[in-house]
């Protein structure tokens, strides 16, 4: 029997006065007695009453500490959920875990897991903390809790054990403005597709001048339990305009991961103003919205800009349709008179793959200048105080596209990637934008543009996502 073992000690620290915090130390210890790299169990992806704790005990790590919430009232719970996972090949896990003691006079502990955890599978635990009896004075109670996990060898590994998905099979995320997970059952090849969103439009009406979201797509090996991240982006806001003051503008929020917002101040009631950029959407290796990978940008795989946010224009036709997102270089934002009228340098320019876009007269205004991740806020050009002032924010991106100044002129869209050398088979497309045939940054426009998410065609809307399955890889 080859054993590894992990010794979590759970310490709870209580306030008198009918108010209990519990501070869980979970500490691990690892004994291997072979050297099979092939047994690879761990304790991960806790959440505590919700909370999710992105940590996990490994060989290289032995320690989480976890705060709950108060216990006031007899029969109040704390609950942490975990998982522990087997991506062994060879080797099923018999796990057991035992708390000393599972209860005395003012506190339960119980934990629910199963017991044999299969090779190349995850199984999720629950303990939980019950207050019994209301603590009147300070109290200080300590439970030792030891998780044992036997590694058992086996011959084979059944196929649908390994793999019951059909080459084929997808997985669809629509947009929920938060991050959202993917974790294979099976080793092989995925094709990525991702679509930014669209952005603000002046006027509900108008839906289609927002500046359309990208597409980019491509192709990633995974392991069995490698997570992955995504992050859909959200349209920029729309809507009507207010009575804003100088002093108070009001913000059309940009979209979810990385949307600029769009803003309108003045001193008289006005129609005109400019909508808030749409979210760019990405997949990761790791958490965390689009603009937290500057630093870390091997761990990003996949990024569809967002589209610029649209300035406002006396009617429907002369709207000032936002930069379109995605591709090498998102699109600038356009002007609602002419292609050389005044307003042309009040517009934000569109995110390139070094740099964010920015407000052609403002250049030097950061709030409008876009940024790796974030498209820039819509900025208020100083030289007026009436509502047309404002300006419509740019789309997020790899690097974000430009706010503009004034609500006549739209909001830049952000850039895409496919740079990683992970990725392979890639391209970006983009609504009338700028093609390149390079490897790590093929763009390809199109004219195509839908509200449902269709492979190679720009995106109104909400930002998606979706992930299929290939099949294996070849021996």
């Amino acid at each position: 029997m080859k054993k590894r073992w992990i010794l979590v000690t759970i310490l709870f620290l209580t306030i008198g006065f009918a108010s209990v915090t519990a501070v869980l130390t979970i500490t691990g210890k690892v004994n291997i007695n072979f050297d099979e790299e092939d047994y690879q169990v761990y304790f991960s992806d806790a959440y505590l009453d919700d909370v999710r704790h992105m940590e996990f005990i490994d060989d290289t790590r032995k320690e989480i500490t976890f705060t709950t919430n108060d216990l006031t009232s007899v029969g109040d719970k704390s609950v942490l959920k975990y998982e522990v996972t087997n991506n062994s090949k060879q080797y099923d896990a018999e796990v057991s875990v035992k708390c000393t003691p599972s209860e005395n006079e003012y506190y339960r502990v119980t934990n629910d897991l199963t017991e044999i955890i299969n090779a190349q599978s995850r199984e999720t635990g629950t303990i939980t903390i019950e207050l019994k009896k209301v603590v009147l004075e300070e109290k200080e109670e300590t439970f030792k809790c030891d998780l044992t996990i036997n590694a058992t060898s086996r011959e084979d590994i059944p196929e649908p054990l390994l793999c019951e998905n059909e080459i084929g099979h997808t997985w669809d995320f629509d947009y929920t403005g938060g991050e959202q997970e993917f974790i294979p059952d099976c080793a092989g090849s995925y094709k990525l597709e991702v679509w930014g969103a669209q952005g603000g439009v002046f006027d509900d009406r108008q839906k289609s001048n927002g500046g359309l979201g990208g597409y980019a797509v491509g192709k990633v090996t995974l392991e069995v339990n490698q997570r992955l991240y995504i992050n859909v982006g959200g349209q920029g806001e729309s809507g009507k305009a207010v009575n804003p003051t100088i002093e108070n503008p009001f913000i059309y929020t940009g979209g979810y991961n990385g949307g600029g917002d769009g803003v309108i101040a003045g001193n008289t009631l006005s129609n005109q103003w400019g909508g808030g950029g749409g979210g760019a959407t990405h997949i990761a290796l790791e958490t965390g919205l689009l603009s937290k990978f500057e630093s870390k940008q091997e761990k990003l795989l996949i990024v569809a800009g967002g589209g610029g946010g649209t300035g406002h224009g006396l009617t429907a036709e002369r709207s000032a349709i936002g930069g379109s997102g995605g591709g090498l270089k998102g699109n600038d934002g356009q002007n609602v008179i002419a292609i050389n009228g005044i307003y042309t340098r009040y517009i934000g320019t569109g995110g390139t793959q070094q740099e964010g876009g920015h407000d052609v007269e403002f250049l030097d205004k950061s709030e409008s200048q876009g940024t790796f991740g974030q498209g820039g806020k819509g900025y208020k050009d100083p030289v007026s105080d009436y509502a047309y002032a404002a300006g419509a924010g740019g789309g997020g991106g790899y690097y974000g596209g430009g706010g503009s100044s004034r609500s006549h002129a739209s909001g830049g869209g952000g850039s895409g990637y496919i740079g990683n050398d992970l990725l392979t088979e890639k391209s970006m497309y983009c609504y009338n934008c700028e093609s390149n045939e390079e490897v790590k940054t093929k763009t390809i426009t199109t004219e195509s543009f839908s509200q449902e998410a269709q492979s190679n065609t720009a995106k109104q809307g909400n930002g998606y996502a979706r992930i299929t399955y290939l099949g294996k890889l070849n021996p």
